[in-house]
């Protein structure tokens, strides 16, 4: 049994539906989950090595907050660059509060590059998600009070590197 030109036109018309259909449910994105691995590229400028901060009394994985709270801003805890975690604007805009950045010594050689100048400059770095987070304290300026995120990611870094210009 052979089929028309009609139905074959039939068949072809409904297999290319089912397929457009199938790739458009397979080929979308999933929403972020913890464990999630990805490269982000945020700019910095060298003030932000210490500037940059965030006020929580959790810890994740091994990465925890500067500060206890707002009102214990004070208090300072001392961690290394690499458990440290700090808020960063990624260049598509997204809010991620991540431990590591400044940690490579790729990273910090051009910090004291750019010091001087005080000049921003982009980092690519490899991050994991670690959990979701809802009413974090972050700011961007030592001098500034910390304020409340509605909902923000946190996340640890791997080797950053700084990006070609």
């Amino acid at each position: 049994m052979s089929l028309s030109s009609f139905e074959k036109s039939w068949v072809l018309l409904a297999s290319t539906a089912i397929l457009c259909f199938l790739l458009f449910v397979f080929s979308r994105g999933h929403a972020p989950q913890a464990g999630d691995r990805r490269v982000v590229t945020v700019t910095v400028v060298p003030q932000d090595m210490s500037g940059l901060g965030c006020a929580s009394e959790k810890t994740f994985s091994n990465t925890r907050c500067a500060y206890q709270s707002a009102e214990q801003a004070l208090r300072r805890v001392l961690i290394s660059e690499e458990e440290r975690l700090a808020p960063y604007a990624t260049i598509t805009g997204e809010l991620l509060v991540i431990a590591g950045v400044f940690s490579s010594k790729n990273v910090q050689k051009e910090t004291r590059r750019r010091r001087r100048r005080g000049s921003r400059f982009a980092i690519r770095c490899p991050i994991e998600l670690l959990s979701q987070e809802k009413g974090f304290l972050i700011r961007f300026n030592r001098r500034a009070p910390f304020v409340p995120v509605e909902s923000v990611w946190v996340a640890q870094a791997g080797a950053c590197k700084v990006a070609a210009e």
